[in-house]
């Protein structure tokens, strides 16, 4: 190998000084000039990559480091970078390839273990992610970032006591560190633990007051009156010209039902708009998008509901059960209602379907054993990892509706709930709800959310009519009139045998992460599907032609 020439060590210090003080751009130029005198150094061309990868110019900051790999494939440091970009990238594979490089060459690279526990993390791996981040503990166990991310790990996996204590631990080291703060208050609120939510997401706000997501997440543990000092404070909050979208959407959905709670619905409906406007446009959503894609779907449906019925080896540790419906329909309540029976466990929503099977549904992929095979494995092995040696599982992601054709070929074992609901109801409840999740696009206007209404209606007639018997449909209003009689009637169809302790669902303490969390711990509220009605003066005739399923 040819002697590497690198810049002095005094310079590539000045270099770093000014970057870490002064950004990016403010080497560029010294950079340029350095590689006329230093065409090949390895140093160079990695720093020049971590400009890159500052600025978001991923493919460039990728060419940066493979050429400093090239010419000097001994640092760990590089390889960490580069696998940093495909992280980026959402490139998982090539991620750990290059972050087990990176540690192979330097066991005690801490950035590398932390990150290939993200990559793993990414890939929904939860137990190598949670080894990953043990092994970078090992090596600092104060720091911050692993023990959120550990602490974030186990949440995902409904481990609450780990969770708080890994978190805890990153707050005693930093008592102010917001996202452990957030993230506590989160996990708290998320088992019903209002009051330990509250505090610290208030300690959250008083580290940085702009924070959108914790005044968010602090709203609905609050009944608001027209003068309370927090919704003030929100209100002054977006006018600031400093504050970013994310924060800004977040406060406006916060103040919006602060107002619907001081029963002052104008003002709450004014901010509603406001906020879902804002949405809409970061998303650069349209409804066009989905009508395409739910014609892809009903054509491989066509082709799925002619497919033969394939011999697969039996699943003997489980069986899904696959909660669905539109958003905001009452799914979260019925696998409420459902994994408080002793032989029901429960993985929440998960989005392994959908990854696993988009390319099948849209008929990117053809439709042959070896494919579908390909998906039922891949969806039974992530779905194992929320297995406690209970007969099934459940899988609340309301959005698979659109997989159902896929489901019943592939994993026939599974069974299926439809929970629908008054469609005026779920529609108002869609618009009014701050999705984190950007493929909700539709939600945040009203005139879109009532044709995806009708998208998914006319796609689950289709499936109830290519697949007849396989569907169980769950009406949410009268689930919530007889809800003893229509779930022994569910659990009967499980062929398990009833269990009280289904009748006291509100006292189980597992998480829930969705919006419905604080409801499906109490009794039942009969009255929630004519809550739209306070708005009718401003939603207008845009409901007018909905009718129910």
């Amino acid at each position: 190998m040819k002697m590497i020439k690198n810049p002095p060590k005094n310079i590539i210090d000045e270099l770093r000084k000014k970057f870490n003080l002064n950004g990016s751009t403010s080497i560029k130029k010294e950079i340029s000039k350095l590689f006329k005198i230093y065409p090949d150094s390895d140093i160079l061309w990695n720093i020049s990559g971590v400009v890159f990868l500052d600025l978001n110019k991923l493919n460039k900051a990728k060419n940066c480091f493979k050429k400093s790999i090239n010419i000097n494939p001994s640092t760990s440091k590089v390889h960490s970078n580069l696998g940093t970009v495909f992280l980026r990238l959402k490139n998982y594979d090539c991620s750990i390839y290059y972050f087990q490089k990176a540690i192979k060459i330097d066991k005690k690279n801490i950035e590398a273990h932390n990150n290939l526990g993200n990559a793993f993390k990414q890939k929904r791996v939860y137990k190598n992610a949670i080894n990953c981040y043990r092994d970078a503990l090992k090596i600092d166990p104060f720091s911050i970032q692993v023990l959120i991310n550990i602490g974030n790990t186990y949440s995902e996996i409904y481990n609450v006591e780990n969770a708080i204590r890994y978190l805890k631990n990153a707050l005693k080291i930093q008592p102010d560190n917001i996202l452990a703060l957030n993230d506590l208050g989160t996990i708290y609120k998320s088992i019903g633990k209002t009051s330990e939510a509250i505090t610290y997401y208030k300690k959250a706000i008083n580290q940085k007051p702009s924070f959108g997501q914790v005044h968010y997440n602090l709203c609905k543990l609050i009944k608001y009156t027209i003068s309370d000092t927090h919704l003030l404070k929100m209100i002054e909050l977006t006018k600031s010209k400093n504050i970013n979208n994310e924060d800004f959407i977040c406060l406006t959905f916060a103040i919006s039902k602060a107002f619907e709670d001081a029963k002052a619905y104008k003002h709450s409906f004014k901010y509603l708009q406001t906020a879902n406007t804002k949405r809409k446009k970061l998303l650069n959503y349209l409804i066009e998008k989905d009508q395409i894609l739910f014609n892809k779907i009903k054509k491989t449906g066509k082709i799925l509901s002619n497919t033969q019925n394939f011999r697969w080896t039996k699943q003997k540790k489980f069986k899904p059960i696959f909660i669905l419906g539109m958003p905001r329909s009452g799914t979260t309540l019925v696998e409420q209602m459902l994994c408080s029976h002793p032989q029901i466990d429960y993985a929440g929503e998960q989005v392994a379907a959908w990854d696993f099977g988009y390319e099948l549904i849209t008929g990117e992929k053809v439709i042959s054993k070896l494919n579908l095979a390909e998906f039922r494995n891949n969806y039974l092995n992530e779905l194992s990892q929320f297995s406690n040696g209970k007969k099934f599982i459940t899988d609340k992601m309301p959005q698979n509706f659109r997989l159902i054709g896929l489901i019943k070929i592939a994993i026939p074992e599974a069974k299926i709930v439809h929970v629908h609901r008054n469609p005026k109801a779920v529609c108002w409840s869609n618009f009014k709800h701050n999705f984190s999740s950007s493929g909700l696009g539709f939600a945040n206007d009203l005139n879109d959310i009532v044709i995806y209404y009708k998208l998914y209606k006319d796609l689950m007639n289709f499936w109830n009519s290519s697949f007849k018997n396989y569907i169980i449909d769950i009406n949410y209003e009268n689930l919530v009139v007889e809800f003893e009689k229509e779930l022994r009637n569910l659990i009967s169809l499980f062929g398990l045998k009833w269990d009280n302790s289904c009748l006291k669902y509100y006292d189980n303490k597992r998480i829930i992460n969705t919006a419905s969390q604080s409801q499906v711990r109490e009794e039942l509220y009969q009255n929630s599907s004519i809550h739209w009605k306070k708005y009718m003066k401003f939603i207008g005739k845009k409901f007018d032609d909905l009718s129910e399923m």
